[in-house]
Protein backbone atom coordinates (compact mmCIF):
# COMPACT_ATOMS: atom_id res chain seq x y z
CA UNK A 1 0.00 0.00 0.00
CA UNK A 2 2.92 2.13 1.27
CA UNK A 3 4.34 1.25 -2.50
CA UNK A 4 1.12 2.29 -4.51
CA UNK A 5 0.75 5.43 -2.83
CA UNK A 6 4.61 6.59 -3.22
CA UNK A 7 4.24 5.77 -7.00
CA UNK A 8 1.28 7.81 -7.34
CA UNK A 9 2.53 10.98 -5.53
CA UNK A 10 5.74 10.35 -7.81
CA UNK A 11 3.58 10.35 -11.24
CA UNK A 12 1.58 13.27 -9.75
CA UNK A 13 4.81 15.60 -9.69
CA UNK A 14 5.60 14.13 -12.39
CA UNK A 15 2.73 15.45 -14.12
CA UNK A 16 2.85 18.39 -12.46
CA UNK A 17 6.06 18.98 -13.56
CA UNK A 18 4.97 18.25 -17.09
CA UNK A 19 2.35 20.23 -17.00
CA UNK A 20 4.29 23.29 -15.81
CA UNK A 21 7.17 22.85 -18.29
CA UNK A 22 3.88 22.76 -20.68
CA UNK A 23 2.65 25.74 -19.35
CA UNK A 24 5.92 27.60 -19.53
CA UNK A 25 6.92 26.42 -22.96
CA UNK A 26 3.39 27.75 -24.08
CA UNK A 27 4.36 30.92 -22.48
CA UNK A 28 7.24 32.18 -24.35
CA UNK A 29 5.68 30.43 -27.64
CA UNK A 30 2.55 32.96 -26.76
CA UNK A 31 5.49 35.85 -26.44
CA UNK A 32 7.09 34.55 -29.74
CA UNK A 33 4.37 33.92 -31.82
CA UNK A 34 3.30 37.96 -30.73
CA UNK A 35 7.07 38.77 -32.11
CA UNK A 36 6.44 37.14 -34.78
CA UNK A 37 3.45 38.94 -36.07
CA UNK A 38 5.21 41.79 -35.05
CA UNK A 39 8.16 40.75 -37.58
CA UNK A 40 6.20 40.34 -39.90
CA UNK A 41 4.65 43.86 -40.42
CA UNK A 42 7.96 45.08 -40.30
CA UNK A 43 9.20 42.62 -42.71
CA UNK A 44 6.44 44.28 -45.25
CA UNK A 45 8.28 47.90 -44.42
CA UNK A 46 5.98 49.00 -41.61
CA UNK A 47 6.51 49.09 -37.67
CA UNK A 48 5.55 47.10 -34.60
CA UNK A 49 6.91 47.91 -31.47
CA UNK A 50 5.44 46.97 -27.77
CA UNK A 51 6.84 47.60 -24.17
CA UNK A 52 6.31 44.34 -22.97
CA UNK A 53 4.25 41.00 -23.31
CA UNK A 54 2.73 40.14 -19.76
CA UNK A 55 1.41 36.58 -19.46
CA UNK A 56 -0.24 34.92 -16.52
CA UNK A 57 -3.15 32.23 -16.23
CA UNK A 58 -1.31 29.43 -14.79
CA UNK A 59 -2.18 26.48 -14.29
CA UNK A 60 -4.97 26.24 -17.24
CA UNK A 61 -4.44 29.04 -19.98
CA UNK A 62 -2.63 31.84 -20.75
CA UNK A 63 -4.37 35.81 -19.98
CA UNK A 64 -1.96 38.33 -20.68
CA UNK A 65 -1.41 41.59 -22.28
CA UNK A 66 0.55 42.97 -24.93
CA UNK A 67 1.52 46.78 -22.82
CA UNK A 68 1.54 49.83 -24.89
CA UNK A 69 1.25 48.70 -28.94
CA UNK A 70 2.31 50.51 -31.75
CA UNK A 71 2.38 50.11 -35.30
CA UNK A 72 3.42 52.33 -38.59
CA UNK A 73 3.25 51.99 -42.60
CA UNK A 74 3.75 54.08 -45.18
CA UNK A 75 1.96 53.46 -48.45
CA UNK A 76 3.25 55.25 -51.58
CA UNK A 77 0.38 56.35 -53.61
CA UNK A 78 1.74 58.76 -56.31
CA UNK A 79 5.16 59.51 -58.04
CA UNK A 80 4.91 62.12 -60.77
CA UNK A 81 7.14 64.67 -61.89
CA UNK A 82 5.24 67.86 -61.47
CA UNK A 83 4.00 66.81 -58.14
CA UNK A 84 6.88 64.30 -56.61
CA UNK A 85 6.64 61.24 -54.53
CA UNK A 86 3.27 61.38 -52.21
CA UNK A 87 2.94 58.68 -49.38
CA UNK A 88 0.43 58.44 -46.61
CA UNK A 89 1.92 57.74 -43.14
CA UNK A 90 -0.15 55.39 -41.08
CA UNK A 91 -0.08 54.63 -37.10
CA UNK A 92 -1.90 53.38 -34.63
CA UNK A 93 -1.72 53.14 -30.88
CA UNK A 94 -3.33 51.59 -27.45
CA UNK A 95 -2.99 51.60 -23.93
CA UNK A 96 -3.09 47.26 -23.93
CA UNK A 97 -4.13 44.59 -26.14
CA UNK A 98 -5.34 41.54 -24.05
CA UNK A 99 -4.63 38.14 -24.99
CA UNK A 100 -5.68 34.58 -24.12
CA UNK A 101 -4.82 31.19 -24.94
CA UNK A 102 -4.91 27.86 -24.18
CA UNK A 103 -1.88 25.67 -22.79
CA UNK A 104 -2.76 22.90 -25.24
CA UNK A 105 -3.22 25.04 -28.57
CA UNK A 106 -0.94 28.28 -28.30
CA UNK A 107 -0.69 28.92 -32.03
CA UNK A 108 -4.67 30.34 -31.24
CA UNK A 109 -4.25 33.59 -29.81
CA UNK A 110 -7.15 35.61 -28.64
CA UNK A 111 -7.61 39.40 -28.61
CA UNK A 112 -9.48 41.39 -26.55
CA UNK A 113 -9.56 45.20 -27.65
CA UNK A 114 -9.68 49.12 -25.85
CA UNK A 115 -12.15 50.61 -25.80
CA UNK A 116 -10.40 53.68 -27.30
CA UNK A 117 -7.83 53.72 -29.41
CA UNK A 118 -5.98 56.25 -31.44
CA UNK A 119 -4.86 56.80 -35.49
CA UNK A 120 -3.53 59.28 -37.80
CA UNK A 121 -2.68 59.64 -40.92
CA UNK A 122 -0.53 62.12 -42.26
CA UNK A 123 0.03 63.28 -46.14
CA UNK A 124 3.93 64.09 -47.38
CA UNK A 125 5.18 65.16 -50.82
CA UNK A 126 8.60 64.56 -51.16
CA UNK A 127 9.39 64.53 -47.45
CA UNK A 128 7.08 67.65 -46.64
CA UNK A 129 4.81 67.29 -44.11
CA UNK A 130 1.22 68.23 -45.03
CA UNK A 131 -2.39 67.54 -43.60
CA UNK A 132 -2.52 65.18 -40.37
CA UNK A 133 -5.84 63.22 -40.07
CA UNK A 134 -5.72 62.44 -36.46
CA UNK A 135 -8.52 59.42 -35.92
CA UNK A 136 -10.45 58.09 -32.49
CA UNK A 137 -11.35 54.95 -32.50
CA UNK A 138 -14.04 53.61 -29.71
CA UNK A 139 -15.50 50.02 -29.90
CA UNK A 140 -17.74 47.89 -27.57
CA UNK A 141 -16.69 44.82 -27.08
CA UNK A 142 -14.52 44.33 -30.17
CA UNK A 143 -12.86 40.96 -30.00
CA UNK A 144 -10.58 38.74 -32.02
CA UNK A 145 -8.33 36.18 -32.69
CA UNK A 146 -5.71 34.59 -34.92
CA UNK A 147 -4.08 31.40 -35.61
CA UNK A 148 -1.06 29.96 -37.17
CA UNK A 149 -0.51 26.81 -38.70
CA UNK A 150 3.24 26.61 -40.39
CA UNK A 151 3.71 29.88 -42.89
CA UNK A 152 -0.47 30.07 -43.02
CA UNK A 153 -2.83 32.15 -40.78
CA UNK A 154 -5.92 32.45 -40.19
CA UNK A 155 -8.25 35.06 -38.06
CA UNK A 156 -11.82 36.49 -37.17
CA UNK A 157 -13.14 39.76 -35.12
CA UNK A 158 -16.50 40.90 -33.84
CA UNK A 159 -17.29 43.94 -32.35
CA UNK A 160 -20.46 45.40 -31.34
CA UNK A 161 -19.85 48.72 -32.29
CA UNK A 162 -16.53 50.22 -33.71
CA UNK A 163 -16.62 53.84 -34.21
CA UNK A 164 -13.94 56.04 -36.02
CA UNK A 165 -14.02 59.87 -35.73
CA UNK A 166 -11.84 62.91 -36.61
CA UNK A 167 -12.55 66.00 -35.54
CA UNK A 168 -11.69 69.83 -36.00
CA UNK A 169 -10.28 69.36 -39.65
CA UNK A 170 -9.37 72.40 -41.05
CA UNK A 171 -10.40 72.44 -45.18
CA UNK A 172 -8.96 74.73 -47.61
CA UNK A 173 -11.57 77.26 -47.27
CA UNK A 174 -11.57 77.99 -43.34
CA UNK A 175 -14.31 75.61 -42.78
CA UNK A 176 -13.85 73.03 -39.43
CA UNK A 177 -15.27 69.25 -40.54
CA UNK A 178 -15.71 66.73 -38.09
CA UNK A 179 -15.60 63.21 -39.84
CA UNK A 180 -17.23 59.45 -38.14
CA UNK A 181 -17.38 56.34 -39.47
CA UNK A 182 -19.54 54.31 -36.94
CA UNK A 183 -19.99 50.14 -37.65
CA UNK A 184 -22.86 48.14 -35.85
CA UNK A 185 -22.63 44.22 -35.32
CA UNK A 186 -19.78 44.47 -37.02
CA UNK A 187 -17.04 41.63 -38.55
CA UNK A 188 -13.79 39.97 -40.18
CA UNK A 189 -12.20 37.32 -41.26
CA UNK A 190 -8.89 36.30 -43.17
CA UNK A 191 -6.99 33.56 -44.15
CA UNK A 192 -3.35 33.97 -45.47
CA UNK A 193 -1.86 31.02 -47.17
CA UNK A 194 2.14 32.37 -46.97
CA UNK A 195 2.38 35.22 -44.63
CA UNK A 196 5.66 35.65 -45.20
CA UNK A 197 5.55 35.51 -49.01
CA UNK A 198 6.07 39.29 -50.56
CA UNK A 199 2.86 39.15 -51.89
CA UNK A 200 1.05 36.58 -49.95
CA UNK A 201 -2.09 35.05 -51.48
CA UNK A 202 -5.64 35.12 -49.05
CA UNK A 203 -9.50 36.02 -48.91
CA UNK A 204 -10.73 38.60 -46.05
CA UNK A 205 -14.48 39.06 -45.27
CA UNK A 206 -15.76 42.25 -43.46
CA UNK A 207 -19.54 42.02 -42.65
CA UNK A 208 -21.35 45.15 -40.71
CA UNK A 209 -25.06 45.18 -39.99
CA UNK A 210 -25.16 48.91 -40.11
CA UNK A 211 -22.90 52.08 -41.48
CA UNK A 212 -23.00 55.60 -40.68
CA UNK A 213 -20.98 57.89 -42.49
CA UNK A 214 -21.36 61.55 -41.11
CA UNK A 215 -19.65 65.07 -42.05
CA UNK A 216 -20.50 68.06 -40.34
CA UNK A 217 -18.56 71.63 -41.07
CA UNK A 218 -18.56 75.02 -40.05
CA UNK A 219 -17.20 77.92 -41.72
CA UNK A 220 -15.40 80.42 -38.89
CA UNK A 221 -18.25 83.10 -39.47
CA UNK A 222 -20.62 80.94 -38.05
CA UNK A 223 -23.19 80.36 -40.88
CA UNK A 224 -24.44 77.96 -43.84
CA UNK A 225 -23.21 74.99 -41.69
CA UNK A 226 -22.98 71.83 -43.74
CA UNK A 227 -24.26 68.09 -42.27
CA UNK A 228 -24.04 65.05 -44.16
CA UNK A 229 -24.70 61.29 -43.86
CA UNK A 230 -24.62 57.93 -45.67
CA UNK A 231 -26.70 55.36 -44.19
CA UNK A 232 -26.41 51.56 -45.18
CA UNK A 233 -27.52 48.27 -43.86
CA UNK A 234 -26.32 44.64 -43.90
CA UNK A 235 -23.06 45.73 -45.64
CA UNK A 236 -20.86 42.96 -47.10
CA UNK A 237 -17.56 43.51 -48.62
CA UNK A 238 -14.92 40.44 -50.09
CA UNK A 239 -11.54 40.37 -51.45
CA UNK A 240 -9.63 37.60 -52.68
CA UNK A 241 -6.02 37.92 -53.18
CA UNK A 242 -5.09 35.03 -55.51
CA UNK A 243 -1.92 34.38 -57.30
CA UNK A 244 -2.45 36.37 -60.78
CA UNK A 245 -5.51 38.39 -59.66
CA UNK A 246 -7.29 40.42 -56.74
CA UNK A 247 -10.86 40.40 -56.73
CA UNK A 248 -13.23 41.82 -54.87
CA UNK A 249 -17.12 41.94 -54.51
CA UNK A 250 -19.35 44.35 -52.06
CA UNK A 251 -23.32 44.94 -51.82
CA UNK A 252 -25.27 46.96 -49.12
CA UNK A 253 -29.20 47.25 -48.53
CA UNK A 254 -31.47 50.83 -47.78
CA UNK A 255 -28.72 52.96 -48.28
CA UNK A 256 -30.24 56.32 -47.89
CA UNK A 257 -27.67 59.70 -48.08
CA UNK A 258 -28.80 62.42 -46.52
CA UNK A 259 -28.11 66.65 -46.55
CA UNK A 260 -29.61 68.27 -43.44
CA UNK A 261 -27.71 71.54 -43.43
CA UNK A 262 -28.37 73.85 -44.97
CA UNK A 263 -30.96 72.38 -46.89
CA UNK A 264 -32.62 69.01 -45.85
CA UNK A 265 -32.20 66.72 -48.96
CA UNK A 266 -32.71 62.49 -48.61
CA UNK A 267 -31.86 60.20 -51.12
CA UNK A 268 -32.42 56.60 -51.10
CA UNK A 269 -31.34 53.54 -52.50
CA UNK A 270 -32.73 49.76 -52.05
CA UNK A 271 -29.90 47.62 -52.97
CA UNK A 272 -26.16 48.29 -54.44
CA UNK A 273 -24.06 45.57 -55.48
CA UNK A 274 -20.52 45.50 -57.03
CA UNK A 275 -18.27 43.06 -58.41
CA UNK A 276 -14.64 43.22 -60.14
CA UNK A 277 -11.30 41.28 -60.90
CA UNK A 278 -8.00 42.59 -62.48
CA UNK A 279 -4.82 41.48 -62.97
CA UNK A 280 -2.36 41.38 -59.38
CA UNK A 281 0.94 41.85 -61.68
CA UNK A 282 1.74 44.21 -65.28
CA UNK A 283 2.51 42.17 -68.12
CA UNK A 284 3.16 42.31 -71.74
CA UNK A 285 0.56 39.72 -72.22
CA UNK A 286 -3.29 40.10 -72.16
CA UNK A 287 -4.58 39.71 -68.91
CA UNK A 288 -8.42 39.45 -67.96
CA UNK A 289 -10.75 41.34 -66.10
CA UNK A 290 -13.99 42.37 -64.82
CA UNK A 291 -16.12 45.02 -63.02
CA UNK A 292 -20.23 45.09 -62.34
CA UNK A 293 -22.08 47.34 -60.44
CA UNK A 294 -25.83 46.78 -60.03
CA UNK A 295 -27.85 49.77 -58.54
CA UNK A 296 -31.51 49.31 -57.44
CA UNK A 297 -34.68 51.31 -56.98
CA UNK A 298 -33.62 54.71 -56.36
CA UNK A 299 -35.81 57.50 -55.05
CA UNK A 300 -34.65 60.83 -55.47
CA UNK A 301 -36.14 63.93 -52.92
CA UNK A 302 -39.31 65.44 -53.54
CA UNK A 303 -37.18 68.76 -54.46
CA UNK A 304 -35.70 67.49 -57.10
CA UNK A 305 -38.74 66.54 -58.54
CA UNK A 306 -39.85 70.24 -58.30
CA UNK A 307 -36.87 71.35 -59.86
CA UNK A 308 -37.11 68.54 -62.81
CA UNK A 309 -40.79 67.81 -63.14
CA UNK A 310 -42.98 70.71 -61.89
CA UNK A 311 -46.05 70.12 -63.81
CA UNK A 312 -45.94 66.17 -62.27
CA UNK A 313 -45.79 64.38 -65.65
CA UNK A 314 -42.91 62.13 -65.93
CA UNK A 315 -42.55 58.77 -64.13
CA UNK A 316 -40.33 58.55 -61.28
CA UNK A 317 -39.48 55.42 -60.68
CA UNK A 318 -35.56 54.75 -60.70
CA UNK A 319 -35.63 50.75 -60.85
CA UNK A 320 -32.09 49.64 -61.99
CA UNK A 321 -29.38 50.72 -63.35
CA UNK A 322 -26.74 47.79 -63.63
CA UNK A 323 -23.39 46.93 -66.27
CA UNK A 324 -21.60 44.43 -66.42
CA UNK A 325 -18.20 43.83 -68.35
CA UNK A 326 -15.46 41.88 -68.76
CA UNK A 327 -12.09 41.35 -71.30
CA UNK A 328 -8.80 41.49 -71.59
CA UNK A 329 -6.28 44.12 -72.33
CA UNK A 330 -2.26 44.39 -71.92
CA UNK A 331 -1.46 46.23 -68.57
CA UNK A 332 2.15 47.51 -68.74
CA UNK A 333 1.32 48.02 -64.80
CA UNK A 334 -0.91 46.53 -62.06
CA UNK A 335 -4.12 48.28 -61.81
CA UNK A 336 -3.21 48.59 -57.92
CA UNK A 337 -0.11 50.33 -58.59
CA UNK A 338 -1.59 53.92 -58.15
CA UNK A 339 1.72 55.13 -58.12
CA UNK A 340 2.69 53.32 -61.56
CA UNK A 341 -0.32 54.17 -63.29
CA UNK A 342 0.10 57.62 -62.72
CA UNK A 343 3.35 57.54 -63.53
CA UNK A 344 2.37 56.46 -66.95
CA UNK A 345 -0.32 59.14 -67.93
CA UNK A 346 1.89 61.39 -67.03
CA UNK A 347 4.30 60.28 -69.02
CA UNK A 348 1.80 60.78 -72.11
CA UNK A 349 1.33 56.54 -72.07
CA UNK A 350 -1.60 54.48 -71.91
CA UNK A 351 -1.12 52.17 -68.69
CA UNK A 352 -3.53 49.68 -70.24
CA UNK A 353 -4.38 48.55 -74.03
CA UNK A 354 -7.51 46.80 -74.35
CA UNK A 355 -7.68 43.90 -76.55
CA UNK A 356 -11.84 43.09 -76.22
CA UNK A 357 -14.76 43.44 -74.13
CA UNK A 358 -18.17 41.80 -73.54
CA UNK A 359 -21.05 43.87 -72.42
CA UNK A 360 -22.58 41.02 -70.22
CA UNK A 361 -25.42 43.33 -69.31
CA UNK A 362 -26.29 46.77 -70.11
CA UNK A 363 -29.89 48.03 -68.29
CA UNK A 364 -31.42 51.04 -67.15
CA UNK A 365 -34.72 50.92 -66.08
CA UNK A 366 -36.09 54.11 -65.04
CA UNK A 367 -38.30 57.61 -65.88
CA UNK A 368 -40.91 54.66 -67.56
CA UNK A 369 -38.40 53.59 -69.84
CA UNK A 370 -36.38 50.84 -70.31
CA UNK A 371 -32.48 50.68 -71.74
CA UNK A 372 -31.08 47.29 -72.47
CA UNK A 373 -28.25 45.97 -74.63
CA UNK A 374 -25.40 43.38 -74.71
CA UNK A 375 -22.70 42.46 -76.91
CA UNK A 376 -18.77 41.81 -77.65
CA UNK A 377 -16.01 43.27 -79.90
CA UNK A 378 -12.29 43.09 -80.33
CA UNK A 379 -9.58 45.75 -81.47
CA UNK A 380 -7.50 44.96 -84.45
CA UNK A 381 -4.43 47.83 -84.61
CA UNK A 382 -6.98 50.34 -82.70
CA UNK A 383 -10.02 49.63 -84.97
CA UNK A 384 -12.96 48.20 -83.52
CA UNK A 385 -14.96 45.01 -84.78
CA UNK A 386 -17.92 43.81 -82.68
CA UNK A 387 -21.18 43.65 -82.70
CA UNK A 388 -23.84 45.53 -79.29
CA UNK A 389 -27.66 44.74 -79.59
CA UNK A 390 -29.78 47.59 -78.23
CA UNK A 391 -33.46 47.49 -77.20
CA UNK A 392 -35.46 50.84 -76.13
CA UNK A 393 -38.64 50.75 -74.77
CA UNK A 394 -41.09 53.31 -73.35
CA UNK A 395 -39.18 55.95 -75.54
CA UNK A 396 -42.03 57.82 -77.18
CA UNK A 397 -43.63 58.73 -73.62
CA UNK A 398 -40.20 59.70 -72.24
CA UNK A 399 -40.01 62.08 -74.92
CA UNK A 400 -43.78 62.97 -74.65
CA UNK A 401 -43.33 63.96 -70.84
CA UNK A 402 -39.80 65.88 -71.53
CA UNK A 403 -41.48 68.19 -73.87
CA UNK A 404 -44.70 68.72 -71.52
CA UNK A 405 -41.78 69.66 -68.79
CA UNK A 406 -39.97 72.19 -71.07
CA UNK A 407 -36.61 70.06 -70.65
CA UNK A 408 -36.93 69.10 -74.35
CA UNK A 409 -37.92 71.63 -77.34
CA UNK A 410 -41.20 69.55 -79.45
CA UNK A 411 -39.46 70.02 -82.71
CA UNK A 412 -36.04 67.98 -81.26
CA UNK A 413 -38.71 65.37 -80.01
CA UNK A 414 -40.19 64.86 -83.20
CA UNK A 415 -36.89 64.60 -85.04
CA UNK A 416 -35.23 62.58 -82.23
CA UNK A 417 -38.16 59.76 -82.67
CA UNK A 418 -38.22 60.08 -86.52
CA UNK A 419 -34.37 59.07 -86.17
CA UNK A 420 -34.52 56.46 -83.86
CA UNK A 421 -37.88 54.83 -86.02
CA UNK A 422 -36.01 55.11 -89.10
CA UNK A 423 -33.12 53.11 -87.94
CA UNK A 424 -35.06 50.88 -85.32
CA UNK A 425 -36.71 47.17 -85.86
CA UNK A 426 -39.81 47.56 -84.48
CA UNK A 427 -42.24 44.85 -83.26
CA UNK A 428 -45.87 44.79 -84.35
CA UNK A 429 -47.84 45.73 -81.35
CA UNK A 430 -44.71 47.02 -79.39
CA UNK A 431 -42.60 50.23 -78.95
CA UNK A 432 -39.52 48.32 -78.42
CA UNK A 433 -37.41 49.96 -80.56
CA UNK A 434 -34.01 47.05 -81.15
CA UNK A 435 -31.08 47.92 -83.24
CA UNK A 436 -27.92 46.08 -84.04
CA UNK A 437 -24.71 48.20 -83.91
CA UNK A 438 -21.57 46.81 -86.00
CA UNK A 439 -18.24 47.85 -86.53
CA UNK A 440 -16.24 46.28 -88.99
CA UNK A 441 -14.49 46.99 -92.03
CA UNK A 442 -13.89 50.35 -90.52
CA UNK A 443 -17.00 51.32 -90.57
CA UNK A 444 -20.16 51.72 -88.18
CA UNK A 445 -23.50 49.77 -89.42
CA UNK A 446 -26.73 50.26 -87.20
CA UNK A 447 -29.36 47.30 -88.71
CA UNK A 448 -27.27 46.90 -91.32
CA UNK A 449 -26.81 50.75 -92.83
CA UNK A 450 -23.80 52.37 -92.72
CA UNK A 451 -23.92 55.67 -90.79
CA UNK A 452 -19.82 56.91 -90.44
CA UNK A 453 -16.39 55.48 -89.92
CA UNK A 454 -15.76 53.76 -87.08
CA UNK A 455 -13.26 55.86 -84.65
CA UNK A 456 -9.58 54.99 -83.89
CA UNK A 457 -9.09 53.50 -80.52
CA UNK A 458 -5.70 54.66 -78.81
CA UNK A 459 -3.16 51.91 -77.60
Amino acid sequence: MRKFVGVALVAVIVAVAAWSGLWFYGKGAIAKEVEAQAALIRAQGGQAEYESVEVSGFPFGYTGRIVAPTFAAIQPVLNMPEIGVVENHYSWSAPWIEAKASVTSPDTIEFLMPEEQKASMVTMIDGDEGQAYPISINSKNWRGHTTRAGEGLTGASTAESLTLSMENLQAENGQVVNISVMLSEASGSFEIDDAQADKPQGAFKTLAERMVFQVDGKKPDARAPMSMAFKMENLIGDAVFGETALMSAGSADDIVISLTQPLPVDVAIRRIETRSAAPREGSEKPQPFSSMIDIQDVVLPPIAWMIADPQGVMTRDIKQISLDMSGNAVFSVAPSDRSGMAEKVAGGEMPLELRDIELDTLKIDAFGALVEAAGAGVLKDGQPDGRVDVALTGIPALLEALVKTGRVPPEQAVIAQLMLENFAKKEEGSDTLKFGIEAKDRMIFVNGNPIGTAPTVPQ
